[in-house]
């Protein structure tokens, strides 16, 4: 009896010994982690410093590019301004050319009419001389005013009276001419004043719009092979990525019709998802809605190893996913941010997936927010240390 009370003390020796031995251990964890302690304070103001100096340094890119919009908007409205005066002028102008060109034309005829009735009026007066000329012969007078009455009386049908009659209708139809072709040349004399007035106005605007389209072209050559350049270099990227899935895409730049209108311009992302199926270009009509989000998460990824930014903010991208291309999702993201000169990515989900394996320069943070919780002005880590050796030792 005595032994089995012996071997039962000496057991309990041992444990007591393996006990102390534990907590002489954990004091020496919980020594090391006090010695270890992060001021949480200067941290968290060091850190609020630097993110308020970037947020400060992306406020004044954005605004840059803001005014460099405005800039760009103010320099369209003046050339479409400018082209809208040209094509008002080149009308006004053709309207002109077409109204002198009818002038010209009317100007002409008449001339040619005035030139044949002149013709035909020196016919008649030389006729109408012979005729009187034979006359006062027959009469043997020297004056038609010497004509008797009588003599006028018996000659009242003669072809001199047809003749002096016929030549005052001439005279009078040849003084009317001479009036309408003075207005005529008044309103052709106008008309070629507007002319050259809207020619050298047409000259004006022309030099203005041609002017207006170098200054485009030239920035035109400039801007579009950079970020041609920088398309191809994220779709070569965005398609090793989807490669890496068992996909295939490719980003390029979409073009309008018109080059020099740049608002026209775009990304347009294609992707497939099947073999032996053409690329289509990523919409609702094309790809399922996991489709979409693995697209989306993979340009984003894309986006993140090329364009240099402080930081990116993804908030719940892989909802939606199935578990296989979220893990693909993950671990690409996870190899991009290993990179030194990457920027810092700040990823939101509600779930996390079990046995994934997160490298070194990954920080996984649990929020708890429940109506049981309690708040944060009431805990209490080291009475929560406490709490976890108590539970601890009762397992052990």
């Amino acid at each position: 009896m005595w032994r089995n009370e012996k071997r039962v003390l000496v057991a309990r020796k041992d444990e007591r010994k393996v006990l102390e031995q534990r907590i002489r251990q954990k004091e020496g964890q919980l020594e090391r982690c006090k010695n270890g302690f992060i001021d949480l304070k200067a941290e968290e103001v060091k850190t609020n410093a630097s993110i308020q100096e970037e947020v400060l340094n992306l406020v004044r890119v954005s605004e840059k590019r803001a005014k460099a919009v405005l800039d760009w908007d103010d320099y369209l409205t003046k050339y479409i301004k400018t082209n809208v005066k040209e094509r008002i002028a080149v009308a006004d102008i053709q309207r002109s050319q077409q109204s002198l060109s009818a002038s010209v034309k009317e100007l002409n005829n008449l001339k040619a009419q005035v030139k044949e009735i002149g013709d035909e009026l020196d016919n008649l007066k030389v006729d109408a001389q012979t005729a009187l000329q034979k006359l006062l012969k027959d009469l043997n007078i020297s004056s038609y005013k010497h004509i008797s009455s009588e003599v006028r009386d018996q000659f009242q049908s003669s072809n001199l009276e047809e003749t002096e009659k016929k030549l005052a209708e001439v005279e009078a139809h040849r003084d009317c001419l001479v009036t309408a072709s003075e207005k005529e040349v008044e309103e052709y004399k106008r008309r070629e004043a507007e002319m050259r007035l809207l020619r050298r106005r047409l000259d004006t605007l022309q030099a203005d719009t041609a002017a207006h389209a170098t200054d485009m072209e030239s920035v035109k050559q400039c801007w579009v092979p950079r970020i041609s350049s920088l398309v191809d270099d994220i779709s070569t990227k965005f398609s090793k990525f989807m490669a890496g899935a068992g996909y295939a895409g490719e980003v390029t730049l979409s073009v309008p019709e018109d080059p020099n209108t740049f608002s026209n311009y775009g990304i347009s992302i294609k992707v497939s998802f099947r073999d032996h199926q053409c690329l289509k270009e990523l919409t609702a009509q094309h790809q399922s809605g996991g489709e979409r989000a693995m697209a989306t998460a993979l340009y984003l990824v894309t986006l993140q190893s090329l364009t240099p930014v402080s930081f990116r903010c993804v908030d719940e991208i892989n909802q939606g996913m199935d578990p296989i291309n979220e893990r693909q999702l993950l671990k690409m993201l996870m190899d991009t941010e290993s990179n030194e000169n990457a920027s810092q990515c700040f990823f939101v989900t509600p779930k996390l997936l079990p046995d994934m394996e997160y490298t070194k320069t990954v920080n996984t943070m649990v929020v708890y927010n429940s109506q049981t919780m309690l708040p944060h002005s009431r805990f209490n880590l080291e009475r929560i240390f406490r709490a976890q050796r108590k539970v601890m030792q009762k397992h052990s």
